[in-house]
């Protein structure tokens, strides 16, 4: 039977209405240095915001805490970019740096 590992992002004491409350859906990345970036779905805990959100956090391997990078999120209705086509071109840049 195989093992399954799920990351676990760092405590996160958002608010409510924050973009990234909540998350869940986290795909990995594993680079040649052994480090870890880890894309995941955010979402409001009042269900304020509509729409698929995507982060990025980062962990020096695959388990060690996982730190969410600051600021928006890398896909977003609101700039123009919350579909999987649009995120499939605009997130290997980021994700492999």
């Amino acid at each position: 039977m195989p093992m399954h590992i799920i990351p676990s992002l760092d405590r996160y004491n958002a608010s409510a209405g924050a973009w990234n409350c909540a998350n869940n859906n986290p795909s990995a990345v594993v680079h040649p240095s052994g480090k870890v970036t880890l894309m995941y779905h955010g979402s409001t805990c009042d269900n304020s915001l509509k729409g698929e959100r995507l982060g990025l956090a980062d962990a020096d391997h695959w388990n060690a805490s996982y730190i969410r990078r600051p600021g928006n999120p890398i896909i977003s209705p609101a700039n123009g970019t919350g579909s999987h086509e649009v995120a499939k071109r605009r997130l290997l840049p980021l994700i492999l740096g």
